[in-house]
């Protein structure tokens, strides 16, 4: 089982006085430290007219924590298709690949906020017609488009659709914080999660995820309890969990020490 971060970074808000760069370059220097305690992708998310600094630019950031990083996999889950030209898309998602040798993981999907799609003009109705045919959304209406031959230069990025019917590698998207209330009103390691383990189906099959795997998916107790129900989920078919952690440094610390190690063979001490 091997473990990735999932989230986005947010700037600081306030008047001319604020650095608003601060958030971001905390963030920066998370993921540094998370490639130093042996994590090995980092996932981040594209939202706008958010109103509290949640990350945009998302291939801009990934960049620039390529650059300070090794073996850290940049990740994008995902960047939302219908919004970008497809070509210029492909060309940016290119040259973050070939910057970072090989390492991007990157993610399309079709959005999912109205306010999103409204700040950019765009009907949300059309998001799944855009995401299945991103060309003839960039393309003139009433014009022959000549598309010809192109050609990008990708190194051996993964690229994988936000869609419930092409998947990657079971991935379970689990959330860690350290100290929160439990509902005794007692102090303990606390998470949650958002997300499901999937396979890639075959023709007409479904995967079946029992209640206990769905149960094991919020984290909280001491780091063994925490150690069995990642166990169950690996029992489940996750092999690759992305953590959310609310806790910052410190979290991403004591999961790292304290729960990491029971699964750390030979497999996860590299990254994919």
């Amino acid at each position: 089982m091997r473990f990735g971060l999932f989230g986005s970074a947010q700037a600081k808000r306030g008047g001319p006085d604020v650095d608003s760069g601060v958030g971001f370059r905390e963030f920066v220097d998370y993921n540094v430290e998370a490639e130093s305690l042996g994590f090995c992708s980092t996932f981040l998310v594209e939202h706008h007219f958010t109103g509290f600094g949640q990350i945009s630019a998302t291939l801009s950031l990934l960049t620039f924590i390529a650059a300070r990083t090794k073996t850290l996999r940049p990740g994008a889950a995902v960047i939302v298709l219908p919004w970008h030209n497809p070509v210029l898309l492909a060309e940016q998602a290119a040259t973050l690949d070939v910057l970072s040798q090989g390492r991007l993981d990157f993610g399309v999907g079709t959005g999912y906020r109205s306010r999103e799609f409204a700040g950019f003009c765009m009907p949300m109705e059309e998001a799944a017609e855009r995401f299945a045919n991103p060309w003839k959304s960039f393309s003139r209406p009433g014009r022959r488009t000549r598309r010809g031959r192109i050609e990008a230069s990708t190194g051996s990025s993964r690229r994988w659709l936000s869609s419930r019917r092409r998947r990657r590698s079971p991935i379970r998207h689990c959330g860690w914080a350290p100290g929160a209330p439990s509902p005794s009103g007692k102090s303990r390691n606390r998470a949650t999660s958002s997300c499901s383990t999937s396979t890639p189906p075959s023709k007409n099959q479904k995967r079946v995820i029992s209640d206990e795997a769905i149960c094991a998916g919020a984290l909280y107790g001491t780091p063994d309890a925490i150690a069995v129900k990642l166990e169950v989920l690996r029992e489940a078919g996750a092999e690759y969990v992305l953590l959310n952690s609310a806790g910052g440094p410190l979290s991403l610390r004591r999961f790292a020490h304290e729960v990491r190690p029971a699964f750390a063979d030979a497999s996860t001490l590299e990254p994919a």
